[in-house]
């Protein structure tokens, strides 16, 4: 089976278009998390988030003000859910079935509301996996494009209780911290059992830590390893 790549960038800032022009210069798509109404840093002017759809991107609800859902009441939590959504359908003038849970915040109840406002896949921060099979309502990732320490991976991995990724990134990552070392051992192993790359990060972030050459150094890679681009909810339907 044709390994997959997908490719998902959170919280709507402008450097957004820059991450898209890339992913699009060598044929690879992702999935772009938007805010729709929130104020602590740049969001995308509505024309700039119709751009990246014009593009091939989709684009998916990261709640109204990037709101950490299992804080809030169910009641404001669902509004969160359903009021950024219509937002962005409003906008583009299609369904966006696609979110992404801020700073990775997700309990039960958080994912029922999830379904219930409509939404057919929720991505997490649950990593180093590559596996086709997953929950939808619990997408996983493969790698976060910002270097951690082993004990922040180690640190992050016990908390969301992920320890088949644990166990991945010691086997077929062999506990990599270098980026772009990380990123083709986990493609290796995706390409090697047909599975899913999912690249994840923030554009700001990649700005500010000036990663943008070693980030296109991983996406010239894998579009050369002959993956299948896809889209996070085509990566979901399948």
């Amino acid at each position: 089976m044709k390994p997959v790549i997908t490719t998902s960038c959170d919280d709507g800032h402008p450097l957004d278009l820059r991450l898209a022009e890339m992913l699009a210069k060598h044929g690879l798509t992702g999935t772009f998390y938007i805010p729709t109404n929130y104020s602590d840093w740049m969001l995308m002017t509505k024309p700039q988030i119709v751009e990246l759809d014009r593009m091939g991107m989709e684009i998916g609800s990261h709640t109204k003000i990037h709101a950490i859902l299992p804080e809030l009441t169910d009641r404001l939590a669902s509004l969160e859910l359903v009021e950024s959504r219509k937002a962005l359908e409003d906008l583009l003038g299609k369904p966006v079935p696609a979110f992404c849970f801020p700073w990775g915040k997700l309990d039960l109840p958080t994912c029922r509301l999830v379904r219930e406002a409509g939404y057919k896949l929720a991505r997490t921060t649950v990593g180093f996996r590559t596996e086709r099979n997953f929950d939808p309502a619990c997408m996983p990732v493969s790698v976060q494009f910002v270097p951690h320490a082993r004990h922040i991976h180690v640190r992050h991995a016990l908390k969301e209780g992920n320890a088949k990724g644990l166990l991945n990134w010691y086997r077929y990552g062999r506990l990599e911290t270098d980026l772009q070392r990380l990123c083709r051992r986990m493609l290796d192993r995706a390409k090697d059992v047909g599975g899913v790359f999912h690249l994840w990060g923030h554009s700001w972030e990649v700005d500010q830590l000036g990663l943008w050459r070693h980030l296109e150094n991983v996406v010239s890679t894998a579009a050369a390893m002959g993956f299948e681009a896809r889209t996070n909810s085509q990566v979901a339907q399948t």
